[in-house]
């Protein structure tokens, strides 16, 4: 073991150009050169160690170690690994370090590490790294993956990299990331080529693929501004499956979605970057959507979606400046397309394609096929149907959109599939879903009887008694009786569109309590109940249920 020193030119003829193998504690590696692997260190345990403008063919830095709480900067391999090559690296700091690919790290396993200033031609951060719990900031790659390449990221941030194509990540695996202010010149300002699971995308920019080109993604967020200076926004010929794309901009078409497949995806709040150009697709342009809620975009022509295939989506409140405030020139199934914005003698809702068992209010032109009619889709929340919705059993059951819901419930229930993303679940269940959906809780049944704010009832329960999930004040809850001579008065948290019961025992056993008033009309804050049979000397148990 050697600790507290410093290597300096301790030039080796192939390998380890400062030290090989051995354990280092608190030591500077500088200046050193390997013509093959290691510039610093070959082998070995590096703890609280500084590597410094050291240089090989592979691992400018160190190749094959294991490093705990090292600074790795400046650093720079001709071939692979410009801080790092084939190391296992804790709690590092890897800086300005170079290669022509994986200029922070290659071929290692990475955690809690921050990678900053690293460049390289391709992997200008991290090359074929397992990263968790990583920072990748301020990465260039001159060709592919600023931040990161060919590796499986969990629980890192991307931030601020740039490269020709994916500016945070290409041909990355990515679990529970955030890509934010990422860019690329070409494709995929935050991802290129990448499968993303459970990740967040802000603020990232490119060519064509704001947020993804030619990605998968599931159950991710695309929101605050990712924007392509020509197509796709949010994504770009990309697989998307219950991800949100909101405030996405493009300067040409498909400021949402450009030639890519959404199955159970938000589209809102997208737009064209400035002005009325004669651009298509506000929500999408050429996509399939499958169980899609798209809502509140804009563009030139067709708000909502343009050139696209609408399996069973909801497209509402959509607008344009010319043709098609919903859809334009698209083949929409099993949808509904209501509510929708454009000049009056370019229908508001659906210009040119065709529809087949649809609700849609106002069309210019186009071929409408059999099941289609004007009605009002009657909504309960301006996604999910009430119970009389016309809407309801009225789409073809042969296009069905999956075995699933927007929500994630059954896709078919009753008589025939519903038209629009959301299937009505039956009188009971839907108020319940409507609500989850308004609290921005999960609605596919995941949350049904969790406990979301911790007060000790269900979410159910909390419905039930008309509370709000999201408050831990909003609990149902019975204050202190207030005995009074020969009666007793109840007082309890209660909400206006409620009716009550109260009930009574002389004892906590399950089995002895009885009603002793019903039909009690909810307050708004507490109500009271006094009960007049109550008399002195008797001690009693009250509780209060919901009808």
């Amino acid at each position: 073991m050697i600790s507290n020193c410093v290597v300096v030119k301790g030039a080796a003829s192939l390998w380890g150009g400062g030290t090989v193998s051995g354990t280092l504690i608190n030591c500077t590696l500088t200046n050193n050169i390997a013509f093959s692997g290691g510039g610093g260190a070959l082998s070995g345990v590096l703890t609280n160690c500084v590597i410094v403008r050291n240089s090989a063919a592979y691992g400018g830095g160190v190749c094959s170690n294991t490093l705990f709480n090292c600074r790795l900067t400046n650093n720079w391999a001709t071939s692979s690994g410009g801080g790092a090559f084939s190391c296992v690296l804790s709690n590092c700091f890897l800086s300005g370090n170079s290669a022509a690919s994986g200029g922070g790290a290659i071929y290692g396993t990475l955690t809690g590490c921050t990678l900053t200033n690293n460049s390289a031609y391709n992997g200008g951060g991290s090359f074929s790294n397992t990263l968790n719990s990583c920072i990748l900031l301020n990465n260039v790659a001159t060709n592919n993956g600023g931040g990161a390449m060919c590796g499986t990221l969990t629980g890192c941030s991307l931030t601020n990299n740039t490269a020709a194509n994916g500016g945070g990540s290409c041909s990355n695996t990515l679990n529970n990331c955030t890509l934010m202010n990422n860019s690329a010149t070409n494709n995929g300002g935050g991802a290129y080529a990448s499968t993303l699971n459970n990740c967040v995308l802000h603020h990232n920019s490119a060519a064509f693929g704001g947020g993804v080109y030619s990605s998968t993604a599931f159950n991710c967020l695309f929101d605050q501004t990712n924007s392509a200076s020509s197509n796709g926004g949010g994504a770009y010929s990309s697989t998307l499956t219950n991800c949100t794309l909101s405030w996405c901009q493009a300067v040409n078409d498909g400021c949402g979605s450009y030639r890519g497949t959404l199955n159970s995806c938000v589209i809102t709040h997208c737009q064209l970057t400035t002005g009325l150009h004669a651009v298509y697709g506000g929500g999408s342009y050429a996509d399939t959507l499958n169980n899609c809620f798209v809502a509140n975009n804009y563009a030139g022509s067709g708000g909502g979606a343009a050139g696209s295939v609408l399996n069973n989506c909801t497209v509402v409140h959509n607008n344009c400046g010319y043709f098609g405030g919903g859809t334009y020139e698209c083949s929409v199934t099993n949808s509904i397309v209501y509510y929708n914005y454009a000049p009056s003698f370019m229908a508001d809702d659906f210009n040119g394609g065709y529809m087949d068992h649809c609700c849609v209010k106002r069309v210019s032109y186009g071929l409408l096929g059999p099941g289609c009619f004007t009605n009002d889709p009657s909504f309960l929340d301006g996604l999910h149907l009430q119970t009389n919705s016309p809407c309801i059993d009225a789409g073809n059951s042969n296009f069905a959109a999956g075995a699933v819901d927007l929500d994630g419930r059954p896709r078919i229930v009753g008589a025939s599939v519903d038209m629009g993303a959301t299937e009505f679940q039956g009188a009971t269940l839907e108020p319940f879903v409507s609500w989850l959906y308004q609290y921005a809780l999960p609605d596919d049944g995941s949350a049904d009887y969790a406990d979301s704010d911790g007060t000790g009832m269900n979410n159910w329960q909390k419905w039930i008694a008309g509370l709000n999930p999201n408050n831990t004040a909003s609990v149902f809850a019975l204050q202190s009786p207030a005995a009074g001579g020969a009666n007793n008065t109840i007082t309890w948290r209660s909400v206006t569109n409620r009716t009550y019961y109260v009930q009574r025992s002389g004892d906590l056993s399950q089995a002895n309590y009885s009603s002793i008033q019903s039909n009690i009309v909810g307050q708004a804050g507490t109500t009271s109940f006094t009960d007049m049979t109550a008399t002195n000397g008797t001690s009693f148990f009250y509780r209060i249920g919901i009808q």
